[in-house]
């Protein structure tokens, strides 16, 4: 019995060593469509982390979270507008790695990992129309096998991004259309692109 364990854990060691490791997230939001604002200009301000979290945080994945943040920001808003700003914050955006009790199995691997991601956003209007501002969060976590490969761990964090990305669009798009209506242009003439992002600790 001993002997058949090992061979099913090293057949599913030679299986993971073998597998080609995953690209990044595809990041592509064109399809979601723009939101057309009546502003002159169009920040993105990632002020990284202003609350730190309690498990560590994992910096080596990629696309990073601002990354995908800004993506969405540059692919989803416009500036239209002749006068007034927008500021797109990124008060919080991290994935936090920590670990989980093992449980013994002797067909599977036992899931000793989870990474969890969270993103707080603040996008705000300033303009002829006075003060608007919209909020959202998200949050998501995937659990990981014990000893994960770098391309089991790149292929999980690739689910969290994706769909903490799809919840987020989904949370500031009702948000914006909730609390920043008097800025929507729904019938835009020219459109911008988003600058790049600054540092943080710079103010928008």
């Amino acid at each position: 019995m001993r002997i058949s364990r090992l061979a099913v854990l090293l057949a599913l060691f030679i299986s993971s060593c073998a597998s080609p490791a995953p690209a990044p997230a595809p990041l592509d939001y064109p399809q979601l469509g723009k939101i057309s604002l009546d502003v002159k200009d169009l920040t993105f301000v990632d002020r990284g982390i202003e609350q730190m979290p309690a498990a560590p945080v994992v910096k080596n994945l990629q696309p990073s979270v601002a990354d995908a943040l800004h993506i969405w920001a540059s692919q989803r808003l416009q500036a239209v507008g002749g006068d007034g700003i927008a500021a797109f914050v990124v008060k919080n955006a991290y994935v936090t790695e920590e670990a989980l009790p093992a449980e013994s199995s002797w067909f599977q691997r036992p899931q000793t990992g989870k990474l969890t991601g969270h993103v707080e956003i603040e996008f705000d209007a300033r303009g002829k129309q006075g003060y608007a501002l919209a909020t959202a969060n998200a949050a998501r976590s995937v659990t990981l096998s014990e000893n994960p490969s770098d391309g089991e761990k790149q292929d999980a964090y690739n689910t969290l991004l994706s769909g903490m990305m799809q919840d987020l669009d989904k949370y500031l798009d009702q948000a914006i259309h909730d609390h920043m209506k008097d800025f929507i242009v729904n019938d835009p003439v020219i459109g911008s692109r988003l600058p790049t992002p600054e540092s943080p600790g710079q103010s928008p």
